[in-house]
């Protein structure tokens, strides 16, 4: 029998991997946090607390449309909710898209000096040439 008057310590949460990952989709982030949460409690087995693993939604004040909270509820199911529960927010991403890929000429004269043979450097941005000068 759970004698809630004297179990002053509510639940912990913590993540079983550590670090979180960035997901490609919704479902993905919130198996691996019903994967990952861990639950611990001074006075109930782990198997008899409620976790409640909420919904993804993005993170309030925040102009980054990758940047989502999930709302993780642990508590125990004898006791009155209230002081027995403990809730934690963490923050991840969702990122759907592959990395890019870029390049270029960094100096705009390095292009002209491809295209153009003629082109003089101005000596400026452009290293010297194996031969040790600017011709």
């Amino acid at each position: 029998v759970d004698e809630c008057d004297e179990d002053q310590v509510p639940p912990s949460i913590d993540l079983k991997a550590g670090e979180i990952p960035s997901f490609k989709t919704f479902d993905e982030a919130t198996t691996w946090f019903t994967e990952n949460i861990e639950s611990l409690d001074d006075c109930v087995p782990e198997d008899r607390l409620v976790v409640n693993i909420g919904d993804p939604e993005p993170v309030p004040g925040t102009n980054d449309p990758r940047l989502h909270q999930i709302t993780v509820t642990v508590r125990n199911p004898a006791c009155n909710e209230g002081a027995f529960r403990t809730v934690e927010v963490f923050e991840f991403i969702i990122d759907n898209s592959g990395p890019g890929i870029a390049c270029g000429f960094d100096k705009r004269q390095d292009l002209y000096h491809v295209l153009d043979p003629e082109f003089e450097p101005d000596c400026l941005a452009v290293p010297p040439f194996p031969s040790g000068t600017f011709e």
